[in-house]
């Protein structure tokens, strides 16, 4: 209806999140299908197929929502539980699917299945070894659901998990453990941060639209030719061709030490990164928020080649500044929120050691597909909440 009223009609295929479910059902046997009636009625069902010219699409809901009692609620919100949930496709959707999934005869035919949670993630959040966030009713690890569901996909190509839930970008190919995990071998699961971000908290405090991990708010874009099928990362700032950003650790290191907000902050959650503290000069770190394993990256100093250090889950100190400084602070005070003491640690940070704190780098990135990305970084490069 919203699209119509802005005159922009067009197609959407929902999937069913946490948080469409009704906090006011009571938790019995039946609170995950009751809780989803006013969804159904908006949208219509919680899972369907269907076919858009050479792809197989599948919507599934992998929220099982429990909302167990809680004696904490809030007087006047009409939520009679804890609105906690599981993750999991429920054995009523498998037994649907597999019959659905036998329709497609031809097994070259890609499959696009859209779901809420994640299905898997790499362990360390960076590479290798795969596990799963399925979860039992006791929240265990529990690869046997995760297992069923990937079984009724072991003889098809190519299938694609698209989800969300998380606000972090992460995109996890199955035949990284394959050893292990057989059955996904010919699955990635594409976990894409949200449009929102850090639920747009960042951009209306006077920064960019940042998610928890650092990177851009901003949403997935999928191109299907026939049977072929690629994919890039579209932000609200920067659009589709900025695909990652380089602070000058120089410039990160003086803004730590000298603005008396950052100081504070670390003074109340000392298990922070504390960029002030930072040992060694000239170094540049590359947050690359899309990265996959099959993308490249490479720096140039003066025509040389730069090495670039593997791999490092670190803090982006551009999130810090710009929502946890803020919410810390609203959220019940600093001596009350220790929470704010978790390290939120963003995997596809790049570290380069430059020469001197004023040569110009010269940075570029190819992505799956061979499409390169290039940004000439003048040094020294300020460091700020709109720091681009």
């Amino acid at each position: 209806k919203t699209l119509t009223d802005v005159e922009y009609p067009t197609q959407i295929f929902h999937v069913t999140g946490n948080h469409d479910h009704d906090g006011a059902t009571p938790a019995d046997e039946n609170t995950d299908f009751n809780s989803a009636k006013k969804y159904r009625a908006a949208f219509g069902p919680s899972y369907y197929s269907f076919n858009i010219g050479g792809v197989h699409y599948v919507m599934l809901d992998n929220i099982v929502y429990r909302n167990e009692e809680s004696k904490h609620q809030k007087a006047g919100r009409n939520i009679v539980g804890k609105r906690n949930y599981d993750h999991y496709v429920t054995d009523e959707q498998l037994d649907w699917l597999k019959k659905d999934l036998a329709l497609v005869t031809d097994k070259e035919t890609p499959i696009v299945v859209g779901m809420h949670c994640p299905v898997y993630r790499y362990k360390n959040r960076i590479g290798g070894k795969i596990e799963t966030l399925f979860r039992t009713p006791e929240n265990n690890p529990n690869h046997e659901k995760a297992d069923k569901l990937s079984e009724l996909f072991k003889d098809f190509k190519a299938v694609h998990f698209v989800t969300g839930h998380t606000h972090k970008n992460l995109t996890c190919y199955g035949k990284d453990d394959a050893e292990n995990w057989p059955m996904i071998g010919n699955t990635i699961d594409h976990n894409i941060a949200a449009v929102c971000g850090a639920w747009w908290y960042t951009g209306a405090h006077g920064g960019l639209h940042l998610g928890p991990d650092g990177a851009p708010a901003g949403f997935e874009v999928f191109t299907m030719d026939g049977r072929d099928i690629k994919w890039y990362l579209t932000s609200i700032d920067d659009g589709s061709d900025v695909q990652f950003r380089a602070f000058d650790l120089n410039s990160v290191r003086d803004y730590y030490n000298n603005t008396p907000e950052v100081r504070v902050f670390l003074d109340h959650f000392d298990k922070r990164r504390d960029y002030g503290q930072l040992k060694g000069d000239n170094k540049v770190m590359i947050h690359v928020w899309a990265w996959e394993p099959t993308w490249k990256i490479s720096v140039k100093e003066n025509g040389k080649d730069l090495p670039v250090s593997e791999q490092k889950k670190m803090e982006n100190p551009q999130y810090t500044i710009s929502y946890d400084m803020i919410k810390a602070v609203w959220d019940r005070g600093l001596a009350n929120n220790k929470k704010f003491n978790h390290r939120e640690v963003t995997p596809h940070m790049f570290i380069v050691q430059a020469s001197a704190p004023d040569t110009t780098l010269e940075i570029t990135v190819t992505d799956t597909f061979g499409k390169e990305y290039k940004q000439v970084m003048e040094r020294p490069k300020a460091f700020s909440k709109t720091m681009r």
